[in-house]
């Protein structure tokens, strides 16, 4: 957290952290582990599905795009 900055241990502070139970397995459950998961739950992108629907089919093939270009980019974005 000392790294991170300021900014970063303040948004930790506002987060809910699962504490650590004293008989709690080391490698599964510790100090570290629950406010790495608590952070990048806040900091990962929420993805809105209904967006993402409409851009795949809103997608169309470029003039100077061949059709296996084409086919593989339609291909990465339905991931």
């Amino acid at each position: 957290m000392h790294l991170a900055g300021e900014t970063v241990y303040e948004i930790y502070e506002g987060l809910v952290v699962e504490p650590v139970d004293a008989d709690a397995d080391p490698a599964v459950h510790d100090v570290y582990i629950n406010a790495k998961r608590a952070l990048d739950n806040h900091f990962n992108p929420k993805r809105n599905a209904e967006f993402e629907v409409y851009t795949f089919r809103k997608t169309q093939q470029n003039q100077d795009e061949t059709i296996d270009t084409y086919h593989a980019r339609l291909r990465s974005q339905a991931r």
